[in-house]
């Protein structure tokens, strides 16, 4: 009887040593798997926010851009008119020095009226002319009338030029066939304004391409 009783006892203290074996076994498992679980989680979560910060930037980027765009269009435009504007200024400012130098005395004056005469005429198909003269140059264009006829007696022989009432302007001449049909405006005027507007858009074109 004390045998068996002793039996009984060891088998029981087997049994309870292998169950605390299994259930030490089966924490440890349990404990690996929820720290598996933690780790995945963790990492999901630092996945799913680095993904909306990326989200969250990429959108404030593309709201500053559609914001700065129009900024950016209205600083450029203001760049290119003051970029003009002092080109135009630096072309006046030239033009006037030559212009300065032509009316500087009466005989720049007188070279300058003999040019745009002979241009005049030239590019006329009438032989007969009427000019009305700029208050400017009303004195000085009887005396040039003889060199632009006999520079150009080969291309127009029978040239006939009238002096007529003058005009507003500073200097030059309005020139007008005697039937009307042709008129050349060949006053300093019409030169500045002429030289302008052959002259600024070739610096502007070259200036956009720097």
């Amino acid at each position: 009887m004390g045998e068996h009783k002793s039996l009984l006892e060891v088998i029981i203290k087997e049994m309870r040593s292998a169950a605390e074996e299994e259930a030490q076994k089966i924490l440890k498992e349990a404990e690996a798997e929820a720290q598996k679980i933690l780790e995945d989680a963790r990492a999901k979560a630092e996945s799913l926010r680095k993904e909306k910060l990326n989200q969250l930037v990429f959108e404030y980027r593309q709201k500053l851009l559609s914001e700065i765009a129009p900024m950016r269009l209205e600083l450029k435009r203001k760049y290119i008119q003051e970029k003009y504007r002092l080109v135009e200024n630096q072309v006046d400012e030239l033009i006037m020095e030559v212009v300065n130098e032509i009316t500087g005395s009466s005989d720049t004056r007188k070279a300058f009226l003999v040019k745009v005469l002979i241009d005049a005429v030239a590019s006329m198909a009438s032989s007969d002319l009427v000019i009305n003269p700029c208050y400017g140059s009303k004195d000085i264009i009887p005396d040039v009338l003889e060199e632009v006829k006999q520079k150009l007696l080969s291309l127009k022989p029978n040239l006939r030029i009238e002096v007529s009432t003058p005009i507003e302007c500073r200097e030059g001449a309005v020139i007008t066939s005697r039937d009307g049909r042709e008129i050349y405006n060949a006053t300093l005027e019409a030169k500045i304004k002429e030289v302008r507007e052959s002259v600024l858009p070739k610096i502007m074109e070259q200036l956009s391409k720097k």
